[in-house]
């Protein structure tokens, strides 16, 4: 099904009514694209089918799901998590408090989970994990990841440099890696889009990698500014290391490390 920018724009601004995302800051063409496979994949041939869909909750819940791009690699960018885990290492075991606003598969989360049972901090701290999509939520909640990037991952994990092997962290269930239970038990997951949090909480750090590119500028700004007032003094905010904090956002917060991404709150 072909559909011209008017409709296109049209629909970014019924689902940012029905679903409670604001698509309509989107960058366009990332926006499209989604939502052309989405179509495709569903075999959807008329748009209002997409209209009249946005009335039930299971389409709402399958089509936030699909204009994610999730993130299939356990410690993607091996530097960055090096970074990370050098960063960590200088603070006290007290209980980080952690946000991934909009995460959108399992890997980064196990990834970040790893590491903090390599620092001993995996009793204390304390993560939140949101999206709009239940899907998403749920499938995290497993634990599983995919056996066909297992080569990627090991070899990302290599890079991290530690001694401690990967299998350690996981068992396998049905032909598939599952994360260790125990990893999990102090996540919550959060039915949210991040910018209609109406929590106080603060936090000492904040996953927003490669999310995004998936934005126009003015979401961008709006999403940093949000995300400062979200974190206590002193707390990081990550982004992708192909990703460049907005003009604004460069007054709020302060590099740790600019070739990796990595900001602290000013």
């Amino acid at each position: 099904m072909y559909l011209g920018i008017s409709e296109i724009k049209e629909l970014a601004s019924l689902m940012t009514e029905k679903t409670g995302v604001d698509y309509s800051k989107y960058g366009f063409t990332f926006f499209r694209r989604r939502l052309t496979n989405f179509i495709d994949k569903t075999q959807i041939k008329k748009k209002q089918q997409i209209e009249e869909g946005l009335d039930a909750e299971c389409f709402v819940d399958k089509i936030n799901e699909a204009m994610s791009v999730p993130m299939i690699e356990l410690f993607r960018d091996p530097a960055f998590w090096r970074q990370l885990k050098k960063t960590l290492s200088a603070k006290t075991s007290a209980g980080l408090n952690v946000w991934f606003p909009n995460i959108s598969g399992g890997e980064e989360l196990y990834s970040f989970l790893i590491l903090l049972s390599q620092l001993g901090f995996a009793d204390t701290a304390r993560i939140k994990v949101s999206h709009p999509s239940q899907s998403v939520l749920d499938s995290i909640a497993t634990g599983r990841i995919s056996g066909k990037f297992d080569e990627i991952n090991r070899l990302n994990y290599e890079r991290l440099q530690t001694a401690e092997s990967l299998d350690n962290y996981f068992v396998e269930a049905d032909s598939e890696s599952v994360l260790k239970s125990d990893l999990l038990k102090n996540v919550t997951y959060d039915k949210n889009w991040f910018l209609k949090t109406d929590t106080d909480e603060k936090y000492d750090l904040i996953f927003f990698r490669n999310i995004s590119l998936m934005f126009g500028k003015e979401l961008q700004e709006e999403s940093c500014a949000f995300f400062y007032s979200k974190l206590n003094a002193g707390g990081i905010f990550s982004i992708g290391i192909k990703e460049t904090l907005p003009v604004p956002a460069r007054q709020i917060f302060s590099a740790l490390n600019e070739e990796e991404r990595i900001y602290v709150r000013n």
